[in-house]
């Protein structure tokens, strides 16, 4: 039992310093959340998107990249509850990429 929780304790760390979600805040329109796998192309980069957006909110770059624009807080605010179904998702998805 001790040695599942270390593990699962070590999956979560190593998470925590994989980079998936980048704030671009360039442009005098809003601000972009840009969902990836880190830097490099993957091998997904070419296939369909990782998951069904049912929120609408991604806009797919690649098969491994996508985009949500927000042009304000309270465009991120009405947009709470998907947001946090999407970033669930992409960190879900992209766990062991």
């Amino acid at each position: 039992m001790g040695s599942n929780n270390k593990k699962q304790g070590e999956e979560c760390t190593e998470l925590l310093y994989q980079d998936r979600i980048t704030f671009s805040l360039h442009g005098k329109e809003g601000f972009r959340l840009i969902f990836h796998c880190g830097s490099k192309r993957t091998e997904y980069a070419d296939k369909g998107p990782f998951f069904q957006d049912d929120t609408k909110l991604l806009d797919w770059i690649t098969g491994d990249r996508a985009m949500i624009k927000f042009l304000s807080a309270s465009d991120v605010e009405n947009n709470r509850n998907h947001l946090i179904k999407v970033v669930t998702k992409w960190l879900e998805v992209t766990n062991n990429i």
